[in-house]
């Protein structure tokens, strides 16, 4: 299983290149609705010791109950809550669940419904209920694969795997792992993969990193973010404004934009010989404009992203930057993915961790002490 893990250090100094090639950046549409909001302080308790487990997808809505998932710390066991009730909806003990030392950690979750909870190990993806029977399984990363010649499949970052029903595909997100991670080759590579389960064939799908990333290097600043809803797959990108759309149902891509108002400054970028400077890279990472993840309110049918703008090496005090320093804005988007409103966050908050129920958009929220289970519900009215 992949955890979430956040660096946080002191700047000391850092690349000053700046990107050559911004053209394909489009205008940020505007919408005709606008927003009003309240906020309410949430505070999660469970009765077991969880932790929070798969990128990008810890809540789902599961026959119509919010279901948040987790996985034991001290034994293995996933987990599915009512989150309304924090009461135990399913429990899929670890004894049951796929072998990890055969086929590898867990790359990626998704619960369909309750009899169809989909697993992405290293090499193998299974189909299993809550009693941990498996219906289907399938080999993948496999040297007899003709995919794998080029392209490997898994969960890197933020594009969690995603089943869709009306075409009975499996969508996940993939990578050329022969390529490194610093040459052009590797953001020119596709980045997900449908796979079809009644006949078990892949189909790299069209979407690559945008220009951007293929022309410069952001070094760690190279996440895939993937949401998906009823017909499309929206990919987004750290240093990117653009989003990037593919309709499943009719096989079309689109561009839109969406950049804040509160990006100043373009990302400067790293040379390529920088690719084993650890600290450069984190420290670059820490402080040029950063967008978060695309998400997709399905009760209200908009989509929000996070961006934090750019920060300078040193506050006005003297002091180096952090990441915790980032201030985060909140934006919101119609169905048509134009922009309603952005909305500057007052307190401190972990954007990563993020979700919506019926009663709000739910952010994690972060303090001094370093309390766990904080956030803050937005009740986001769009008129």
């Amino acid at each position: 299983m992949k955890f979430h893990i956040f660096i946080f250090i002191v700047l000391c100094g850092c690349s000053t290149q700046y990107n050559k090639s911004s053209s394909n950046e489009l205008a940020t549409q505007k919408s005709k609705y606008t927003v009003e909001y309240t906020t309410e302080n949430h505070i999660m308790a469970w009765r077991d010791s969880v932790v929070e487990t798969i990128k990008g997808r810890d809540f789902e809505v599961i026959d119509g109950i919010p279901v948040y998932l987790t996985r034991n710390k001290r034994n293995g066991d996933i987990i599915g809550y009512n989150f309304q009730t924090t009461e135990k909806v399913f429990k899929v003990k670890r004894s049951n669940l796929p072998n990890e030392a055969e086929y590898g950690q867990f790359n990626s979750i998704y619960i369909h419904n309750f009899d169809s909870i989909f697993i992405v190990q290293d090499y193998m993806i299974k189909l299993i209920d809550t009693s941990g029977i498996i219906k289907q399984q399938l080999v993948i990363n496999n040297e007899a694969d003709k995919l794998y010649k080029t392209h490997a499949i898994g969960n890197l970052n933020y594009a969690p795997i995603f089943f869709d029903a009306k075409n009975n595909k499996l969508y996940i997100e993939s990578y050329c792992w022969k390529c490194k991670r610093h040459k052009p080759s590797y953001y020119k590579s596709k980045i997900e993969v449908a796979i079809d389960l009644a006949s078990g064939k892949t189909e790299l799908l069209p979407q690559t990193y945008p220009i951007l990333y293929q022309e410069n290097y952001y070094g760690y600043a190279n996440h895939t973010y993937r949401e998906a809803n009823d017909s499309l797959n929206v990919y987004s990108f750290p240093v990117d404004p653009n989003i990037y759309l593919y309709n499943r149902l009719s096989g079309n891509y689109k561009t839109v934009g969406g950049k804040s108002k509160y990006q100043k400054q373009l990302a400067n970028t790293l040379s390529r010989k920088q690719k084993d400077d650890e600290k450069t890279k984190i420290e670059h990472f820490s402080i040029i404009p950063f967008y978060y993840k695309v998400h997709y309110n399905p009760f209200q049918n908009y989509y929000y992203r996070f961006f934090s703008p750019g920060l300078s090496q040193k506050n006005e005090e003297g002091l180096f930057n952090k990441n915790s320093d980032r201030e985060h804005i909140l934006m919101i988007f119609d169905e048509q993915f134009k922009l309603i409103d952005e909305i500057k966050l007052e307190e401190k908050y972990q954007v990563f961790f993020t979700f919506c129920t019926p009663e709000g958009l739910y952010v994690n929220r972060v303090n001094e002490k370093k309390e766990k289970g904080l956030y803050t519900i937005f009740k986001i009215n769009i008129q």
